[in-house]
């Protein structure tokens, strides 16, 4: 059971005690967005994984995503186009546009629970890899708005 009252300073001095207490720090609704981010680049993947999929980091963690398929950032501070995919459904819609994706991860993409997942992955095995966009409504969707 997470403590509600515990202030963003005592959740940045518990981000120093290891791995475990990362991890608990990283599901804390109240954990700042500057340690969240830093959380997201840990060594530990639990850690990593809980702290890109906390709501805090939701606007972040679509530009940094955006990032690292574009070229623009290291993909291993992230992970694989596997590791990336099984991040949510956004991260898996962005990776099944990426040009580095292997057919094997879009062939699994193709059996995605959502729709625009299935449809951008199917755009990319397709001749001349068409990026199919996401209609307004389904991207808010994808972002959890």
């Amino acid at each position: 059971m997470t403590d509600p009252t515990l202030e963003p300073i005592t959740l940045c001095a518990l981000a120093r005690l290891g791995p475990w207490a990362r991890l608990l720090v990283a599901h804390h609704p109240r954990a700042p967005e500057a340690l969240l981010r830093r959380l997201a680049l840990d060594d530990d993947p639990t850690v990593r994984r809980a702290a890109l999929l906390h709501p805090e980091l939701s606007g972040w963690w679509a530009r940094c995503l955006n990032d690292v398929l574009a070229g623009r950032l290291p993909v291993h501070l992230l992970g694989t186009p596997d590791d990336l995919a099984a991040y949510g459904v956004y991260a898996a819609w962005l990776v099944a546009q990426s040009p580095a994706v292997s057919r094997g991860l879009l062939f699994r993409l193709l059996r995605h629970d959502h729709r625009a997942v299935r449809r951008a992955a199917l755009a990319a095995l397709l001749p001349g890899r068409t990026v199919v966009p996401a209609p307004a409504r389904t991207l808010e969707e994808l972002l959890g708005c």
